[in-house]
């Protein structure tokens, strides 16, 4: 941890990567249903789940910095990063989410690489459906988890 001051920053900080998670949940709840000749609604639901996963990995990056004490390095940092966050550490922090939740996290990021290295109208329209409803149910859980987090933290806080 690098301070005291800085964890109502990172209370914070999380907190709203949260807020932001919710409304993109939202979005994704109202897509219409995903069919394979709309390929306008395929690449848009690819794209928020993109958005999905990333906001996930940016509250891990800010727990990995401000708590860990850096970021994972090499090719399979974004792995490692997700599995971190599946752990506790002793003396330093809790696990922020469930080794259920990481499990379910992970085809999400292997997605995100997908839609970072194909063209749009490449994406597999039942791949998508099955990974928007898997955010879908998903939300509720992670939300706990990390708002949990953030109960330790600022217990943490208190306590410092």
């Amino acid at each position: 941890m690098k301070g005291k001051s800085s964890i109502p920053v990172l209370i914070a900080e999380i907190k709203d990567e949260i807020t932001k998670l919710r409304r993109l949940q939202d979005k994704l709840e109202k897509l219409p249903k995903i069919d394979p000749q709309k390929e306008e609604i395929v690449e848009s639901a690819a794209l928020k789940l993109h958005n999905f996963y990333t906001g996930c990995e940016r509250i891990f990056q800010l727990i990995a910095r401000e708590v860990n004490g850096g970021i994972p390095e090499g090719y399979d940092w974004h792995k490692r990063l997700l599995t971190q966050m599946s752990l506790e550490i002793e003396g330093v922090r809790l696990k922020v989410i469930s080794q259920q939740t990481g499990q379910d996290l992970e085809p999400l990021l292997a997605f995100r690489h997908i839609v970072r290295s194909i063209y749009g109208y490449e994406l597999d329209a039942g791949r998508v459906s099955l990974l928007v409803k898997k955010a879908i149910s998903l939300y509720p859980t992670l939300q706990a988890e990390i708002e949990k987090f953030c109960d330790f933290l600022h217990q943490l806080y208190e306590h410092l």
